[in-house]
């Protein structure tokens, strides 16, 4: 019962996300960019925070990895497409009409799935291929 619980709340708020969303472009319309560097914003500060937060929790060589290490490479290859994503994304998102935009992020899914798997070595059952197909 708890797990119903849990998911029903993940999908209301993940529908709630989508459409204030939407209803964020209606009002910025000229600023989509302030909003998306904003949003860059908001996720490195509270990424430092967390970090800051939590640094006597994790071992010092994942540390080193993260910040020194090869993973300091990853972690900017990954921030920057982030950055690139919530900065370009909502300059196109307003031209696209609704149901575009939900459609555009699902069809990442199987694209995800398979570089996972070629470059992480991550194995994914019938049950998840299913998901993503449906």
């Amino acid at each position: 019962a708890s797990l119903i619980a849990l998911g029903s709340i993940y999908l209301a708020a993940t529908c709630l996300n989508k459409i204030l969303f939407r209803v964020t472009l209606i009002p910025m319309g000229a600023c989509t960019h302030l909003l998306g560097v904003a949003t860059n914003l908001v996720y490195v500060v509270y990424f430092w925070w967390a970090c800051h937060k939590r640094r006597h929790m994790v071992a010092q060589e994942a540390w080193d990895f993260i910040l020194r290490g090869n993973g300091k490479w990853l972690l900017m290859g990954s921030g920057i497409t982030q950055a690139v994503a919530f900065t370009v994304m909502p300059l196109f998102a307003r031209q696209l009409p609704g149901s575009s935009v939900t459609v555009i992020g699902q069809s990442m899914l199987p694209f995800s799935m398979i570089l996972s798997a070629m470059f992480l070595g991550r194995r994914y059952d019938l049950a998840q291929f299913l998901g993503v197909a449906v």
